[in-house]
């Protein structure tokens, strides 16, 4: 399973977190542990066996995302500017709050690719307008984390 695939996974769990009060081990177990096998053929995410690395993954972001959830809502906040965060959609959300969690708490993504990867997850399941917006948030994020020296992008590898 390739890493985008993973952080789509990701992503879904995200999301459910904000209408479920399950326990979000619950909701990752759902997506990562026994009830992968039963989504395979409803979803193509769920096609390809799950490595144990992208399960790791997923774990630790979702996990991280979850206990950071209101750093998180603060930091969107104060990057988007004239906007009610009550206005940016679920999923625009879900999106923003992953990628942030990646930049933030995963040594192993670029910035770059954080922010690339949560574009394309706009693209791919949110509106219209979506990825220019998750663009834009991301990348006032990251230029202040250059204007800090924090996190360099170190080699992506390939097949994540």
């Amino acid at each position: 399973m390739t890493r985008s695939a993973a952080r789509a996974i990701a992503l879904s769990c995200i999301y459910e977190i904000g209408f479920h009060q399950a326990p979000i081990e619950e909701i990752i177990e759902e997506r990562v542990g026994q009830g992968f096998s039963s989504l395979a053929g409803e979803d193509p995410l769920f096609d390809v066996p799950m490595s144990d690395k992208a399960a790791d993954y997923i774990r630790d972001v979702v996990t991280k995302c979850a206990r950071e959830d209101e750093s998180l809502k603060n930091i969107i906040a104060s990057l988007a500017v004239d906007w009610n965060i009550n206005r940016i959609s679920r999923v625009t959300m879900a999106i923003l709050k992953l990628a942030l969690t990646e930049i933030l708490y995963r040594d192993d993504v670029p910035v770059s690719t954080a922010i690339n990867e949560a574009v394309n997850l706009a693209k791919t399941y949110d509106t219209e307008k979506a990825p220019a917006f998750v663009n834009g948030i991301l990348g006032a994020f990251a230029a202040t984390l250059e204007g800090k020296g924090q996190k360099e992008s170190a080699a992506v590898q390939e097949g994540e």
